[in-house]
């Protein structure tokens, strides 16, 4: 979860900003040079978490966590902000299993 803290979210929180919220709080468009270097970033930590998930389902303990939910949480406006997970199949595949998940599908927002 600190690794969520320090490397994950703090990229995606920027993209997900600039591209999915900044022209809905009437702050004006995305600015894709703030954009860019966050998803080079973004490619970095999810090559990691794409190696780490390789050959398993979860992030951590062989079954659905606190990690995956905080985790998958970055996400979740991902499609919005046109966050290219599908460039990592580990973190696309695991992403769609916490998708699937009762809880996940009873709260997830609608954008």
């Amino acid at each position: 979860m600190f690794w969520n803290h320090t490397h994950w979210a703090p990229p995606n929180a920027v993209i997900n900003f600039e591209r999915a919220f900044k022209k809905m709080f009437g702050q004006g468009e995305s600015d894709e040079a703030i954009v860019a270097p966050k998803l080079a970033d973004f490619a970095e930590q999810a090559a990691v978490l794409d190696l780490h998930l390789a050959g398993r389902e979860w992030v951590a303990q062989g079954h659905v966590t606190l990690a995956d939910i905080q985790l998958g949480c970055t996400l979740m406006y991902a499609e919005a902000a046109r966050i290219p997970v599908a460039d990592f199949p580990n973190v696309a595949a695991w992403f769609a299993r916490v998708q699937a998940l009762p809880a996940w599908q009873a709260t997830e927002p609608r954008v």
